[in-house]
């Protein structure tokens, strides 16, 4: 900062105020608020639709309805703001005699009072005529671009009198030679290059190179087998989890938060500590973080670079508190800065499962905050001033080096423990994981599914999934995923009818997605005032599923009917006379004689060996019954039949309440499942 002498002479007519223009209605901020909301905006409605429209089809609209309202309110407001700055004059930079009056910034109608004493910097970024100029205060950072002055000279302008002001005040000596403290750190800083940050972010893109080209998102069980930290193993021996977990990434998206958090907040703090300390903290940090995800994450599995990079933030916290002003331009986030990164990382937990089906860390978040904190401030400790890549002791050396040789070790241990990993170490693995005793539904389920849709699992896995998906379901019985997970197993182990009965009760309520989950109770608390509601009833996916265990009991052992009732029980025939033209066809319902007052029949749609569908029916006597809309085009077909597969006593509420068909098209998604 060039201050000025008091005692040279001052200029005859120094500018008291200096005005500023409106920006431009259309900024590169607005454009990428705008981008940001409306996909975020997006993804959020089509989950909640998704589920809602299952969940309750006459109130589907409602909830994906009060979010976009949300989203266009958001937006209106941001554009309201815009408009009133766009409309009205900023408040000019004002030069009073113990302070200056600075805008918040060019797009705020408000001001702040600052003390002279209180300006910590003065910079000017960039080219001189499209750059930006920089003033630092004790609690604020304020910017300007050039082109926000009304006069081109205006920026010199403000400058010169900072520099007067300051120069003029009976402390201006030590203004002086705390800013040029400052700025030598700050050039000495930037003159260090954060080279173990780089080399660290290059280790990261490389292992999930390696993870996505063997395929370990595809496979079974292929976090597991590439080292994901996993409590029941860790516990079993793997300890080199602990370490490799923190190397590796379960989605790009994930990958790519990761890396760009610790290329910005990782190359401040290593550029201030030294590659050394940094090294040291960020090592440490991710163990700490893997053993408190460990001990409560339960039964699921985590990975990921986060907590590691949650140690790093903690140490660059302790940094700009332990030394405060000393810390340079650049270098020292403004208190808004942290409630920001703070408040955003404490809404993750609920923000990212709505988005997507990833949960996050919480546990190794919080540990490597801490763990990173409180190692940083041991590491500079005794130190009173801020000494940019202080020299670190022998003891330090080889405590890094240290942690550096056994992270090898780990990764060394990944790579040998994926390549063993054949199918008799998975079953074996699968084993450990259902037996422990902390693991919860959506682990069990995890491990079950990815066994069922093996196609080259043998019995004794099979049994294993089966276990695992039973144990899922009597931990939450209304999670309809888990059931179909049960339901899948016992197909895949010839145990038909049981397969049928499980799938059939999803289908009539016996599943209920929303309330299983924290997210899915959240929403249903926003939307529908906490109301239990079973999204299984409108999913094509679980009727599908039904559909091919009933065509394999059908072929194995003829329909499933009441004892009571021997075949033909009942005849479902599409009536070709009201397919001729618009008219839109029936199903005449032919009941055997003696039969009981209400029969539910689940019956197979299909033209020839082609699936369409399966069809739900409410039989009260021999009659013609109205097909649904959603059926009207799929069965008005030619050499279509409507084929009984399932018949019981007694009605679904459903139906008799509401209409006497129900109708779910084909989903050939199942067509990929063994």
């Amino acid at each position: 900062m060039d201050v000025q002498d008091p005692s040279s002479p001052r200029p005859a007519a120094s500018p008291l105020v200096v005005d500023l223009v409106r920006p431009p209605f259309w900024t590169s901020g607005l454009i990428f608020f705008l981008g940001v909301t409306g996909m975020v905006s997006a993804n959020l409605v089509a989950t909640v639709a998704e589920l809602f429209a299952a969940a309750a089809p006459t109130e589907a609209m409602g909830p994906p309805l009060t979010l976009l309202a949300a989203a266009v309110i958001l937006v209106g407001v941001v554009f309201g703001r815009r408009l009133v700055v766009f409309l009205r004059p900023l408040p000019p930079i004002r030069f009073a005699d113990d302070h200056v009056s600075l805008p918040v910034s060019t797009e705020s109608l408000r001001a702040r009072r600052v003390p002279y004493g209180d300006i910590l910097t003065i910079a000017v970024r960039g080219e001189l005529t499209r750059g930006l100029l920089v003033l630092e205060t004790k609690r604020h950072l304020i910017v300007y671009a050039f082109g926000a002055f009304k006069d081109a000279d205006g920026p010199r302008q403000v400058i010169d009198e900072l520099n007067r002001r300051i120069g003029s005040l009976p402390q201006g000596a030590a203004i002086v030679q705390r800013a040029e403290h400052r700025q030598a750190l700050a050039e000495e800083a930037m003159a260090r290059r954060p080279w173990a940050t780089q080399a660290i972010v290059g280790v990261l893109v490389v292992i999930f190179a390696n993870q996505y080209l063997a395929g370990a998102f595809d496979k079974v069980l292929g976090l597991v087998a590439w080292g994901a930290n996993t409590p029941a193993l860790v516990r079993n021996g793997e300890y080199f989890r602990l370490l490799a977990a923190n190397f590796l990434h379960g989605t790009m998206l994930h990958l790519m938060f990761n890396v760009v958090a610790l290329y910005l907040v990782g190359g401040l703090l290593e550029r201030l500590l030294g590659w050394v300390r940094f090294t040291a903290v960020y090592l440490s940090s991710g163990i700490a973080a893997m053993v408190a995800s460990a001990f409560f994450l339960g039964g699921a599995q985590s990975v990921g670079a986060s907590g590691a990079v949650f140690g790093i933030l903690g140490g660059l916290a302790v940094v700009n508190w332990r030394y405060r002003t000393e810390v340079p331009l650049g270098f020292r986030q403004p208190l808004l800065w942290w409630v920001m990164i703070m408040g955003l990382n404490a809404a993750l937990p609920v923000l990212i499962p709505l988005v997507t089906m990833a949960r996050v860390d919480v546990a190794a978040h919080v540990a490597g905050f801490v763990f990173g904190a409180l190692l940083t401030a041991t590491l500079i400790e005794g130190s009173k001033r801020l000494k940019i890549g202080a020299p670190a002791s022998p003891a330090l050396w080889a405590a890094t080096f240290g942690l550096i040789a056994v992270h090898l070790l780990a990764l060394g241990q990944a790579v040998l423990y994926v390549a063993r990993f054949d199918s008799d170490k998975r079953l074996e693995v699968s084993r450990l994981l259902v037996e422990d005793p902390d693991i919860d539904g959506n682990g069990l389920n995890e491990v079950a599914w990815g066994l069922v849709t093996d196609p080259a699992l043998t019995t004794e896995g099979l049994t294993v999934a089966r276990d695992a998906a039973a144990r899922a379901v009597r931990l939450v019985p209304a999670e309809s995923t888990f059931v179909d997970t049960f339901a899948t197993a016992e197909y895949r182990l010839g145990n038909l009818d049981k397969a049928v009965e499980l799938e059939r009760g999803i289908l009539e309520g016996g599943g209920d997605l929303l309330a299983a989950s924290p997210v899915g109770r959240l929403l249903t608390e926003l939307f529908l005032g906490g109301r239990e509601v079973s999204v299984s009833a409108g999913s094509p996916f679980y009727a599908s599923q039904l559909y091919r265990f009933l065509l394999a009991r059908v072929a194995h052992a003829g329909p499933v009917l009441p004892a009571s009732m021997p075949p033909p029980a009942l005849t479902l025939v599409l009536d070709p006379a009201a397919t001729k033209g618009d008219a839109a066809p029936v199903l005449r319902v032919a009941r055997p004689p003696g039969a009981a007052p209400a029969l539910t029949v689940y019956a197979l749609a299909k033209r020839g060996v082609e699936p369409l569908g399966l069809v739900r029916v409410c039989a009260t006597s021999d009659q013609d019954l109205a097909l649904p809309v959603d059926a009207v085009a799929a069965l008005a077909q030619k050499r279509v039949v409507v084929e009984p597969a399932l018949v019981r006593p007694g009605c679904v509420d459903e139906l008799s309440a509401a209409a006497a068909v129900r109708f779910w098209p084909y989903d050939k998604q199942v067509d990929l499942l063994p």
